[in-house]
Protein backbone atom coordinates (compact mmCIF):
# COMPACT_ATOMS: atom_id res chain seq x y z
CA UNK A 1 0.00 0.00 0.00
CA UNK A 2 1.36 3.47 -0.61
CA UNK A 3 2.10 5.72 2.57
CA UNK A 4 -0.73 7.87 1.93
CA UNK A 5 -3.21 5.21 2.40
CA UNK A 6 -1.62 3.54 5.82
CA UNK A 7 -1.64 7.20 7.15
CA UNK A 8 -5.33 7.85 5.88
CA UNK A 9 -6.50 4.45 7.77
CA UNK A 10 -4.14 5.08 10.96
CA UNK A 11 -5.54 8.20 11.47
CA UNK A 12 -9.09 7.02 10.62
CA UNK A 13 -9.09 4.06 12.72
CA UNK A 14 -7.68 6.42 16.13
CA UNK A 15 -10.26 9.06 15.53
CA UNK A 16 -12.72 6.56 14.87
CA UNK A 17 -11.77 4.82 18.62
CA UNK A 18 -11.18 8.25 20.06
CA UNK A 19 -14.51 10.11 19.31
CA UNK A 20 -16.19 6.61 20.49
CA UNK A 21 -15.12 6.32 23.89
CA UNK A 22 -15.46 10.31 24.20
CA UNK A 23 -19.06 10.15 23.07
CA UNK A 24 -19.48 7.36 26.04
CA UNK A 25 -19.07 9.61 28.39
CA UNK A 26 -20.33 12.79 27.32
CA UNK A 27 -23.13 13.78 30.04
CA UNK A 28 -26.32 13.01 27.73
CA UNK A 29 -24.95 9.52 26.93
CA UNK A 30 -23.65 8.46 30.16
CA UNK A 31 -25.69 5.52 31.59
CA UNK A 32 -26.74 5.32 35.30
CA UNK A 33 -25.38 2.10 36.53
CA UNK A 34 -23.66 0.66 39.84
CA UNK A 35 -21.13 -1.46 38.57
CA UNK A 36 -17.26 -2.54 38.28
CA UNK A 37 -15.16 -0.08 36.39
CA UNK A 38 -14.84 -2.69 33.73
CA UNK A 39 -18.63 -3.55 33.38
CA UNK A 40 -19.98 0.11 33.20
CA UNK A 41 -17.08 0.95 30.33
CA UNK A 42 -18.39 -2.37 27.96
CA UNK A 43 -22.37 -1.31 28.94
CA UNK A 44 -21.56 1.87 27.75
CA UNK A 45 -19.67 0.76 24.41
CA UNK A 46 -23.22 -0.72 24.12
CA UNK A 47 -25.40 2.08 24.75
CA UNK A 48 -26.85 3.73 21.61
CA UNK A 49 -24.06 2.02 19.98
CA UNK A 50 -25.26 2.61 16.16
CA UNK A 51 -25.90 6.80 16.42
CA UNK A 52 -22.08 6.59 18.34
CA UNK A 53 -20.68 4.87 15.32
CA UNK A 54 -22.29 6.65 12.55
CA UNK A 55 -20.88 9.86 14.51
CA UNK A 56 -17.51 7.97 14.65
CA UNK A 57 -17.27 7.26 11.50
CA UNK A 58 -18.16 10.51 10.12
CA UNK A 59 -15.28 12.49 12.67
CA UNK A 60 -13.22 9.52 11.14
CA UNK A 61 -13.50 10.18 8.16
CA UNK A 62 -12.97 13.86 8.29
CA UNK A 63 -10.02 13.70 10.13
CA UNK A 64 -8.25 10.97 7.47
CA UNK A 65 -8.81 13.51 4.51
CA UNK A 66 -6.99 16.49 6.45
CA UNK A 67 -3.52 15.09 5.14
CA UNK A 68 -5.08 14.45 1.80
CA UNK A 69 -6.34 18.10 1.09
CA UNK A 70 -3.34 19.99 3.06
CA UNK A 71 -1.27 17.86 0.37
CA UNK A 72 -4.05 19.13 -2.43
CA UNK A 73 -3.39 22.74 -1.20
CA UNK A 74 0.25 22.82 -1.52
Amino acid sequence: MRKERVVFIILFILSFIGTYIIICYLPPFRIKLEAEPIKYFIESLKNASLFKTIVSVAVGTLIAFIPTLVKKRK
